[in-house]
């Protein structure tokens, strides 16, 4: 079929060019109790503090809530382990998987908050979060998925209903078909609602053999999903995208989604005009008694080994198709007509779609769609939905979503953006943090503040996974019902081991590789888990009234802090490795290194221009908004103090638009363009970003690390950062030693949230003035011993040949 089945070619798995500046974050808590709910609100908001860096104009919270009665309650911490060194292995650990029971009354809220020009937003957030959100869940102990956004608005207006999170369709209760190890395969009414948060830019999918882009797509899910959305940014597609696709146990709704499948083209698609009455009654009678035929007969659905699970029948969604066909083709349960599909008595005419397949649909297509809507019955849950978005779709992605049908369940998705998520291996508390920023994501969980005490004795061994902005999907939560494990396994099946990893605590971790097309194994899994060993928890700053400010009298500190570090004695010292104990001192001596290597770099390129002129740029500059305004400013100055150096500003956006195939789609326009032929091996470049994980220049840093290891330098407020991170895995590649290289210049003014800005851009502006007086200052050395040595060079000449040498020829570069 034209809609289904594939994954995209490599075509579209290069970085993107346009980025936006959001952030996601969220956690995952099974067993949680009504008094938890303030250690939840205490640990979000210092998570929207450390992810404000990446946008504070406004922010979510949305919340599921599941109950867990009847199933297995966390228990309370076990003796203290003897952890040794962090090489534990985690199969030594007890695990017992949890298993969630569905919850028919799952509640869904959200929170949303727009950011004021003077109050601290997560603040604000928090405040509105303690009176809206109700954590209490009927005084029962609940599984809690929360995913929260911060938002710096660039594809649509800064407004309250278009902030994240988004949901397309709004909850409805309908019937859906569940398994239960005591009723079986069985059907119930439950709340259905999907919720969703993403960074980035949706641009469009591939579908219907063409490219359609985000407008048509929103044209498409207003009519097939009957529920027309007002909201104009494109992140509200995925949400509506996600409602289209994830039909596991819902058979109307997988009808729905079927006929588009079997559509001929996006036309045809949009042609469509049933109601979702008449998906219903598709349900009632050709689909639910071909269902429950088939049940009777034991071959769709068959228990696993492990307790309240289940696996489909491999021959199920064929045996299905085929009763189906029966009943449609007036074989099975009696003589059928496509006229009799609404119930006597029923006001509605029937629908174009239903009259199409009376009047046009052969048998196969008829087949098809009826194949189609059993397999999407049986298998698409979120986790596959999210998956099949991925494959199709064009822009960059950092993703959240959940849904009320799947209990203690989150999923993430990335794809040119940044996610990850953080787990305690050693803890038996059932928690979960993810995010964009890893800073949010490292903030240590109190385990004491939700009632448990630490199993390893307070020894927070905390565990960071960050998903392959190549493109991954991870489901995080609750063991589902539905065994579908090593079904997306490479290879031969159960040859490598799992292809889950099962947390002590009970939580099941699962990641699908789009570029592999296969789960990643458990091995893998456990092996890319990187240790943080330095936490932080100082992200929330003194609750102020008036945070500009706030942050306008802190401008003399840090302007004073950075004069006493780069004007130290110690620091004074031309190319001195500074020997102290001090975290600060040492932070600050790699910063002199680091300026002292790229000025070298740039007075021997200096020296090659006075003989030999090319047409290349020596040193390139680049930023986004605030760090591109301070780095045109630098620029100026350099190329009044260097005139003989070719010096030049771009946006990090253009820098990756020129080394990728964004440049065919996107025109810049400047003063000084910049293409790939003027940027070589011997281009030193400067990359500046605040937060050290500004999308576009983080892809940039990747970009160009890839082709000129050992030339970037990045200059940002945080010595742990994604942009560093990136810089020394590439220098490491090319064999570069990152202790012996420095490249990362500190600003010094720290963590700071994107708005208000004023003390991060002074702090780059003044940083970037010491910077110009090193290099100045480091000119006049290399002039000095250029002198000298002339004269040593010249007197020795003499000397070898007999004769005085007045005025001879300077040095050249070589020598």
């Amino acid at each position: 079929t034209i809609l289904s089945g594939g994954l995209r070619d490599a075509r579209a798995l290069a970085p993107k060019a346009r980025f936006k500046m959001c952030g996601n974050l969220g956690l995952l808590l099974l067993g949680c109790r009504p008094q938890d709910a303030d250690a939840i609100l205490a640990h979000l908001e210092a998570m929207v503090a450390a992810t404000a860096i990446r946008g504070a104009q406004g922010a979510g919270i949305g919340k599921i809530q599941w109950s867990m009665s009847g199933a297995r309650a966390p228990g309370r911490a076990e003796p203290d382990l003897e952890l040794g060194d962090s090489s534990t292995d985690f199969d030594d650990l007890p695990r017992r998987p949890q298993r969630l029971e569905h919850d028919a009354n799952a509640s869904l809220s959200v929170v949303r908050v727009l950011g004021e020009k003077r109050r601290f937003l997560p603040k604000t957030l928090a405040a509105k979060a303690q009176k809206r959100l109700d954590f209490r869940h009927g005084g029962e102990l609940s599984a809690t998925s929360v995913i929260a956004h911060t938002r710096f608005a660039t594809g649509s207006s800064n407004r309250l209903e278009e902030l994240h999170p988004h949901t397309w369709v709004p909850p409805t209760t309908e019937s859906v078909w569940l398994y239960d190890e005591k009723k079986g395969f069985h059907k119930t009414r439950a709340v259905v609602a999907m919720q969703i948060s993403h960074n980035g830019d949706f641009d469009g999918l591939d579908a219907f053999n063409i490219e359609i882009s985000n407008a048509d797509l929103g044209r498409l899910l207003n009519v097939a999903l009957d529920e027309p959305s007002h909201l104009r940014g494109d992140s509200p597609k995925i949400a509506g995208f996600l409602d289209l696709f994830r039909v596991q146990g819902r058979l109307a709704a997988a009808a729905r989604l079927a006929s588009l499948r079997v559509s001929e083209n996006f036309a045809e698609a949009c042609s469509h005009r049933a109601k979702w009455e008449d998906w219903k009654a598709w349900e009632r009678e050709i689909f639910e008694p071909a269902l429950v035929k088939c049940l009777r007969k034991g071959r769709v659905i068959e228990k696993a080994s492990a307790p309240g699970r289940y696996r489909v029948h491999s021959q199920a969604v064929h045996d299905l198709t085929d009763a189906a066909m029966s009943i449609l083709n007036g074989r099975g349960d009696g003589n059928f007509n496509f006229a009799d599909l609404r119930r006597p008595g029923s006001s509605a005419k029937r629908s174009e779609v239903i009259d199409s397949a009376a009047d046009h649909w052969e048998e196969l297509h008829t087949r098809s769609f009826v194949h189609h809507t059993f397999r999407g019955f049986l298998r698409h849950d979120t986790y596959t939905a999210v998956t099949e978005l991925l494959s199709r779709a064009h822009g960059s992605f950092g993703i959240q979503a959940h849904c009320t049908l799947e209990p203690g369940t989150v999923i993430l998705a990335a794809e040119g953006q940044p996610m990850s998520f953080a787990v305690e291996p050693y803890e038996i508390t059932p928690i979960v943090v993810f995010g964009s920023e890893n800073a949010a994501v490292r903030i240590p969980v109190q385990h004491g503040t939700f009632g448990r005490a630490s199993t390893t004795g307070n020894k927070c061994v905390q565990r960071l996974f960050e998903l392959n902005e190549g493109g991954e999907v991870a489901r995080i939560g609750a063991v589902p019902a539905y065994d579908d494990e090593n079904c997306y396994a490479l290879g031969t099946r159960h040859t490598e081991g799992n292809h889950w990893w099962l947390l002590r605590s009970g939580i099941q971790v699962r990641v699908y590789s789009l570029r592999q097309g296969a789960e990643l194994t458990e091995s893998v899994l456990k092996h890319r888990c990187v240790e943080l060993k330095q936490n932080r928890t100082d992200y929330l700053v003194a609750s102020q009234q008036d945070i500009v400010a706030a942050d306008l009298a802190d401008t003399c500190r840090v302007v004073h802090k950075i004069d006493e570090q780069w004007m130290s004695p110690e620091n004074r010292v031309v190319g001195a490795r500074n020997r102290a104990n001090s975290r600060t001192s040492a932070q600050m001596a790699e910063c002199t290194l680091a300026t002292d290597a790229l000025a070298h770099k740039l007075l021997l390129l200096m020296a090659k221009r006075v003989n030999q002129h090319r047409d290349q740029i020596d040193f390139l500059v680049a930023g986004c908004e605030i760090s591109l305004w301070v780095a045109h400013q630098f620029v100026s100055d350099l190329r009044l103090v260097f005139p003989s150096l070719n010096i030049s500003c771009a946006s990090t956006n253009e820098l990756v638009a020129v080394f990728t195939e964004g440049r065919k789609k996107t025109v810049f326009t400047s003063a000084f363009p910049v293409h790939a032929g003027i940027v070589t091996e011997e281009t030193c470049v400067l990359l500046i970003s605040q937060s050290g994980q500004t999308f576009p220049s983080l892809h940039a840093t990747n970009v160009l690390c890839s082709r000129f290891p050992g030339q970037v330098w990045i200059l940002t407020g945080e010595k742990i950062s994604k942009m560093r991170s990136r810089l020394l895995y590439c220098m490491g590649r090319k064999g570069l030693d990152s202790a012996k290289l420095p490249r990362v210049i500190l600003n010094g003014s720290g963590h700071r949230p994107a708005e208000p800005s004023s003390v991060a851009a002074v702090a780059v502006h003044h940083t970037l003035t010491h910077v110009l007086f090193r290099m100045v200052h480091l000119a006049h050395s290399y002039q000095l011993a250029v002198k000298v040595l002339e004269r040593f060079y010249l007197a020795k000449r003499s000397g070898s040949t007999g004769k005085e040498t007045a005025g001879g020829s300077r040095i050249d570069a070589q020598d």
